[in-house]
């Protein structure tokens, strides 16, 4: 026995040092609920259970990301639940507008006066409809990354409908023959087959498709698309152009401005000043009033029989609106400006000299060519969309739809003949949602915006006035209100997908979770008693501790003993 090395006190100490921090353990154990407080306590353990605390908050915010996605889904179906009731409704006025034997004009024009203010609510629908401050069905038209581009070739002076729908053109392959067609150039009709010189002329095409003028050698004529029928309306003239509903045809005879009705009755002498060359001439949907330029812009009230000179400075590309209640024009010197007919209320759109040539307003659009680029200026807010990619060799004409989404033009490179184009805009926007925790393409799932205003859907155009135009605009409402309850069923399926995924989300949320709790939480009951086992278990050292320490002082107290005995 040695009182210099108390070996059992420090065996004692060190099993105390061991049992506290058992003791240390169990308690921050129950203090926290996790088995793993630090790396130290499980290090594979802490790497499984880090991983699979991220993939469940991934998870967790994917399932948010789902339920925000059908609320999404939820507020663009009923946009276009509205936008279709409101077809439907075009749909029953444009079977009653057919209805030719029993409707006067004034009943027409009051069904075409509802026709209109539902196709501008259809366009407020389009345009209001948003989540999060973002357009679901608005999209403006991208003609950069658009590959839906035309090229009829051999062909030139094109004219567009301003619903888009419909083409005009020459053939230049030696017959200078006339042709009606699809706007994308399929189902072309030929008009004319003579040996006469057919052209088109600046807005030749009736908004709706319905209707054609055209020169041939001299003589303006007209043309039907729904029976066929060419009407001789008159001669000698030099510019020409249609009201939008087709009714009316504009054109300058001897350095003035005459009216026709369509049909060749009703010829009407609107300007009488033979020394002055009118041009640029434009003319609203209804025929009510007439825009022109002799230099300066003009516009010509019918029934009050003014004539209203708006600037005085040179101008070109003088358009009307489609009421007829506002001007628009270019300023060589200055830009882009905008007037109400009578002259006030005059507005600078855009600051821009230089450009080669205005061609004519579709709806708030106006066309222009500048560096032999074409461009579409929305006279409304300013905002220009450049239609082309790449440099055009000489621009013959060019015209727009009135959504500004379609652009015809022809053009020439001074070899060979001329060819007509045709560029459609792409309306689609495809946003994505990330519906999973991981970066793989299955994670994700596609949502596509699509521009569903009057002008995509193919009624902005719609004209109920003429029995053909109701025809017409049957058909268009028909295709219109299938392409609405086509989109509505792909985002249906897309929202049901959706909740699908959103039930898996969230039990491979809780399956994830439950296995991190295996190997992360502490298990209660037995940490409780490795508390109570250390609790006890520091008592009993404690006490071998004491013991342990009186062992060399028993040494001495045996030392004591035999001392008192050889003394004694």
């Amino acid at each position: 026995m040695s009182f210099v090395t108390n070996t059992a006190a420090q065996k004692a100490l060190n099993w105390n040092r061991q049992i506290a921090r058992s003791g240390s353990n169990a308690v921050e154990r129950l203090s926290s609920g996790l088995r793993i407080n630090k790396g130290a306590d499980d290090p594979s353990g802490l790497g499984i259970s880090s991983g699979m605390k991220a993939r469940i908050r991934g998870m967790r915010q994917a399932a948010g990301n789902i339920q925000d996605g059908i609320k999404l889904i939820n507020t663009m179906d009923a946009g276009l639940a509205e936008i279709q009731d409101m077809l439907m409704r075009m749909k029953e006025l444009a079977v009653r507008a057919a209805n030719e034997a029993t409707l006067t004009l004034s009943d027409r024009q009051k069904l075409q006066n509802e026709s209109d203010a539902l196709r501008e609510a259809i366009d407020q629908v389009s345009d209001s409809t948003k989540y999060n401050t973002k357009d679901l069905l608005y999209v403006n038209g991208d003609y950069q990354k658009s590959s839906n581009r035309i090229t009829i070739a051999n062909t030139s002076y094109i004219s567009l409908s301003g619903d888009g729908s419909t083409i005009a053109y020459t053939k230049w392959d030696g017959s200078f023959d006339l042709y009606v067609a699809n706007a994308d150039g399929t189902n072309a009709k030929r008009i004319t087959n003579s040996s006469d010189v057919e052209m088109i002329g600046r807005d030749s095409v009736s908004n709706d498709g319905t209707r054609v003028i055209y020169s041939s050698n001299g003589n303006l004529m007209s043309y039907n698309t729904t029976d066929g029928q060419i009407t001789y309306l008159d001669n000698n003239y030099q510019w020409y152009t249609f009201s939008g509903n087709g009714e009316k045809v504009v054109f300058e005879q001897n350095n003035d401005i005459f009216m026709i009705d369509f049909d060749g009755n009703n010829k009407t002498q609107l300007t009488f000043t033979p020394f002055v060359i009118e041009q640029d001439i434009s003319v609203d949907d209804t025929g009510k009033r007439i825009a022109y330029s002799d230099g300066f812009a003009h516009v010509i009230d019918l029934a009050s029989k003014v004539n209203y000179q708006i600037n005085g400075v040179l101008t070109s590309g003088t358009s009307l609106s489609r009421d007829g209640e506002r001007i628009y024009f270019h300023e060589t010197a200055n830009g882009f400006v905008g007037a109400k007919y009578n002259g006030t209320e005059v507005k600078n759109i855009r600051s821009l000299t230089g450009i080669s040539g205005v061609y004519g307003l579709a709806g708030n659009y106006l066309t222009y060519v500048y560096n032999q680029n074409i461009y579409i200026l929305n006279v409304e807010d300013g905002e220009v969309n450049k239609a082309t990619i790449n440099a055009l060799p000489l621009v013959l004409d060019v015209e727009s739809s009135g959504n500004g989404n379609t652009v015809a033009y022809s053009d020439w490179t001074f070899v060979g003949f001329p060819s007509s184009h045709v560029i459609f805009a792409d309306v689609t926007d495809e946003q994505m949602l990330q519906v999973g925790p991981d970066n793989q393409s299955d994670n994700r799932v596609s949502v596509v915006l699509e521009d569903m205003g009057s002008g995509s859907l193919g009624v902005w155009g719609v004209t109920l006035t003429r029995t053909d135009g109701a025809w017409a605009a049957i058909g268009k409402i028909d295709a219109a209100i299938e392409k609405v309850s086509a989109k509505r069923a792909e985002i249906g399926t897309v929202s049901k997908r959706l909740e699908h995924t959103l039930d898996d989300m969230m039990a491979q949320s809780l399956g994830t979770e439950n296995g991190r709790s295996t190997i992360e939480d502490a298990d209660m009951a037995q940490e409780t008693t490795e508390m109570v086992k250390a609790q006890l278990q520091e008592q009993s050292n404690l006490r071998a501790a004491t013991l342990a320490h009186d062992l060399p002082r028993s040494v001495l107290n045996l030392l004591d003993e035999q001392l008192g005995a050889n003394a004694a």
